[in-house]
């Protein structure tokens, strides 16, 4: 129940900080594209399945530590930071490339 408040209150709250940056995973790309596959899935799955988020939110409640939202935003930061080097990184090798064909 709290896991389905929880998804609800994001969508709803416009103003939040977990309306603006929902936690996220690896989409199946990049998962497939990942060198530490089989530990990714261990940690998305120990997220998913031992109520981690709820657990967050539950301490915010009783609390006031907002570890929900720095986690959250490491999380936000950490993908977008993430995917940009890999973009730089693709761009890099395809000039690398298209160079090295070019050379005698």
């Amino acid at each position: 129940m709290l896991r389905n408040f929880s998804k609800l209150e994001i969508i709803y709250d416009k103003n939040s900080f977990l309306n603006k940056f929902p936690i996220s995973f690896l989409t199946t790309e990049e998962e497939q594209d990942t060198k530490f596959l089989r530990e990714y899935l261990a940690f998305k799955d120990g997220f998913l399945n031992n109520w981690i988020y709820e657990l967050m939110k539950m301490d915010l409640s009783l609390t006031g530590h907002n570890t929900l939202e720095h986690v959250v935003g490491v999380n936000y930061l950490s993908l977008y930071i993430g995917r940009q080097l890999k973009k730089i990184e693709s761009t890099y090798r395809l000039r690398i490339n298209s160079r090295s064909w070019i050379r005698p």
